[in-house]
């Protein structure tokens, strides 16, 4: 499946909320595209529990089965984010208790787990050139 990729936390008072709302509007324009998902997730496990995850895709309008709201281990996050989406290049971090990721990175993956493209989650102009990326996704054959 064609899917986008954000880092995010469910009590994030800024750029969250943006980048949530710019979901919840992907989801209601490909909500019946069986090949398109959607996943989030979280740079704050030590809070964000699987309850707290799902009453926040409650809140969102989270469709099951279409938009995923994962937590885990924080250090094997923090490895995805960096090192597998490079949702944010940071150097020499030691992934302690201090360390933070907090950015509006969007990732769109293909189906064969290529990363496409990086847009702005927080940005109207960067979330309609998405849509159309994933619109040419779905198109090629």
């Amino acid at each position: 499946k064609i899917y986008i990729a954000d880092f995010f936390f469910t009590t994030c008072p800024a750029i969250c909320i943006d980048m949530g709302q710019n979901f919840q509007h992907i989801q209601e324009v490909y909500k019946e595209e069986e090949k398109f998902n959607l996943v989030s997730h979280t740079v704050m496990p030590e809070t964000d529990t699987v309850e707290v995850m799902r009453a926040y895709g409650e809140r969102m309008g989270a469709i099951k089965g279409k938009w995923h709201l994962l937590t885990g281990e924080k250090r094997e996050l923090y490895r995805m984010a960096r090192r597998e989406y490079f949702a944010v290049m940071e150097y020499g971090t030691s992934f302690d208790d201090h360390d933070f990721i907090h950015t509006e990175n969007v990732i769109l993956v293909d189906a064969n787990k290529r990363i496409r493209g990086f847009y702005d989650g927080t940005s109207d102009l960067d979330m309609d050139r998405l849509i159309d990326d994933i619109q040419t996704l779905l198109n090629y054959k």
